[in-house]
């Protein structure tokens, strides 16, 4: 079965965000596209929109997008929301102004399930 693929203006809809954003993602190196048309419009997948979804959450958390790109880089499988939050981004994202005490919720939320069961936070 062929993957869907996406314009950018035609991602941007999905995410209820503009073209330019998807953009300037691509430009600063956050969220690239799978592939390029023969005429150079950039190309998603499916596979695109959940990196995109956690680029999104963390923005209206209030993370920078400087701090996004470096949770998101670090190391294989970094994008992957169970990876993002170790040891010290944890303690400087529960302690951060501003989150009104709801982040040990929202990162009980982005864990694995398997991960949340060893946890008891399910």
């Amino acid at each position: 079965m062929d993957k869907m693929v996406y314009t950018t203006s035609q991602l941007a809809e999905m995410a209820k965000v503009s073209s330019r954003t998807l953009r300037y993602y691509d430009k600063v190196g956050l969220l690239s596209p799978s592939d390029y048309s023969e005429s150079g419009y950039r190309l998603y997948t499916d596979e695109d929109f959940p990196r995109l979804q956690h680029i999104l959450v963390l923005k209206f958390l209030g993370f920078s997008l400087a701090e996004i790109k470096a949770f998101l880089h670090n190391g294989p499988g970094g994008a992957k929301a169970g990876n993002i939050f170790n040891g010290a981004e944890r303690a400087a994202f529960t302690g951060r102004p501003g989150n009104f005490g709801r982040n040990e919720k929202v990162l009980g939320g982005l864990q694995p399930p398997a991960r949340r069961a060893k946890t008891g936070d399910l």
